[in-house]
């Protein structure tokens, strides 16, 4: 998916207008991955999107007639996605519009100013979890009358096309809502409970993790336990 937009006209409210002004754009794509596993099988995978569109400032003569006429004008800005047929969903920002065309958006927006323009979901196919999936998990539990733990074995993913490293990889471990922690917790590596919520949960501060074909990682946690009746 990609997003490309139209570039402005802007006008005055004066008798004289200032046509075929260019007025440069940026688009911002911000994604994150979802990807749930259930009973140790990866069982959905969801990309999760925003676009974020801003104008920049106007040459400085556009500016000064501008100034000394009236306040500006708005920016109308033409936004379009492709391949838009594969996205589950898409919400709107409040300054953006659909138009008669499926896939063509418009907004409107000041000199200097970033907006939200919209979000989306793409369902992603199970034949192509690999493409979009950082990192591989394995997950296992076992859990006892007095203590439970959790090994979690994870590494990254050769087959996804991204840089050599991955940074600021974080884990965080939930646990169920009925569970009581009554001490002696222990990981590997070490970390740290998250503020009482109610469902506790183990976080590991982030790291630098290396790409390729290496062998899985572990991520340990122990921890005294009572279940609540």
């Amino acid at each position: 998916m990609s997003a490309v937009y139209t570039p402005a006209l802007v006008q005055t409210k004066s008798v004289a207008s200032v046509p075929h002004t260019p007025v440069p754009i940026q688009v911002h794509l911000y994604e994150r991955v979802n990807a749930i596993w259930q009973r140790g099988r990866l069982d959905h995978v969801m990309v999760v999107g925003e676009v974020r569109v801003s104008a920049g400032p106007l040459s400085s003569s556009l500016t000064s007639f501008t100034s000394s006429t009236s306040k500006p004008e708005p920016v109308r800005i033409l936004l379009r996605l492709l391949h838009i047929e594969a996205m589950a969903q898409t919400r709107l920002g409040s300054l953006c519009t659909r138009t008669k065309e499926p896939d063509l958006f418009e907004l409107q927006l000041l000199e200097s100013a970033e907006i939200r323009a919209l979000d989306y979901q793409v369902h992603v196919p199970e034949s192509e979890y690999d493409r979009y999936l950082p990192l591989l998990l394995q997950v296992q539990w076992r859990c006892e009358p007095t203590q439970s733990s959790a090994l979690l074995m994870h590494r990254t993913n050769p087959a996804m096309p991204c840089g050599d490293r991955l940074e600021d990889v974080s884990f965080q471990l939930t646990l169920p809502a009925d569970t009581q922690v009554t001490g002696g917790v222990r990981s590997e590596p070490v970390g740290e409970w998250g503020p009482p919520t109610p469902d506790p949960f183990l976080g590991v501060p982030p790291r630098s993790m290396a790409r390729g074909a290496r062998p899985l990682s572990p991520l340990l946690a122990r921890y005294a336990s009572a279940r609540s009746q």
